[in-house]
This record gives C-alpha cells, structure tokens and sequence, in this order.
C-alpha cells in the first residue's frame, strides 16, 4: 500500500476510486459539473471544518466532500485545508485508511507548493494515522520527516508535536 522515498518520508497511491469520494478539482471552470460554484463550495467547507472542530466529524466528513465533489476551484491552498480536514475527519471516525489516504493527497499538495510547513504537518498527520494502523516504523519516518522540516523552519509548535508522537510510540 505505501513505499518509502529517498529522502524516508512516505509515499501511497491513494485508494479513493470506488468509495464514493472524488478528489478532483474543476480548476477550468467557475462552475463545476455539479453546479455548485466555487463560492458554495468554500462554504461548504467552511462549515465542514466548524462542523469538525466542534466534534461533528461525520457531518463535517460529508459536507468537506460535498465541497470537493463539488469543485472547490483552483486554490491549492484551500484544496490542502481540506484534504488535511478530511483526513482528521476521518481519523476520528476510525477510519485509519481513509485518513491517510488524505493525509497522503495533502503531503503531495504541500509538496507541490513547497510549503515546507505544510509538508511538516501532513507528515505528523500521516504518523498519527500510520501509528493508529498498527505501522509503527512507517510512522516514525513520518516523525523524523516532520521533526526535519520543523526544525528547518523554526516552527516550536510543529517540533513538539513530532517530538510527542515520537515519544508516545
């Protein structure tokens, strides 16, 4: 499922087909094939990500989907919160594979940009998810890769946070 690269972060082909969730964009068009316009979609978002932060992960689940079935446009960035958003969702709801699979869809987004924060923070959000799936050696590659680049760009923040994951394994 997941193989490693040279520089030990790690790499999957996500398995989204055939479980209901698509994560393309209509990046060409205003409007989507659904018809939902960009502007819908943002706040569909929006409100999946309150939805999640306030607990509701399975309503937030479904309405950051419907933002992305829907077209959420060409903003990466936008596209990065809520794969990231998706993945957590996910997590809560125990559903470890799913999560990476986001996780895995931001980690490449982030690289994309590079955005070396990004990528720092979905490789702790790939190590909680690979710890949870029982693969705890994948998991502290992920560790080892956040703590790099949090210590690269000077994030405290992000450094504790792969610290703890690494010192909870």
């Amino acid at each position: 499922q997941y193989f490693f690269q040279a520089n030990n972060s790690v790499a999957v082909k996500p398995k989204l087909q055939g479980t209901g969730d698509q994560h393309g964009t209509s990046a060409a068009s205003p409007k989507s094939a659904s018809g939902l316009n960009q502007q819908k979609c943002l706040e569909l978002a929006l409100e999946g990500e309150q939805l999640c932060k306030a607990g509701e992960h399975r309503r937030g689940q479904q309405l950051l989907l419907a933002a992305l079935n829907g077209g959420i446009g060409k903003n990466r960035r936008v596209l990065s919160a809520v794969y990231s958003q998706l993945g957590n969702a996910y997590f809560h709801l125990g559903e470890y594979e799913r999560a990476f699979d986001y996780h895995t869809l931001d980690l490449g987004l982030a690289r994309s940009m590079s955005d070396k924060l990004g990528e720092a923070k979905a490789s702790g959000n790939l190590a909680t998810a690979l710890k949870a799936m029982g693969s705890l050696s994948e998991a502290v590659l992920c560790c080892e890769r956040q703590l790099e680049l949090s210590k690269d760009a000077g994030d405290e923040g992000a450094l504790q946070s792969s610290q703890f994951i690494t010192g909870s394994r």
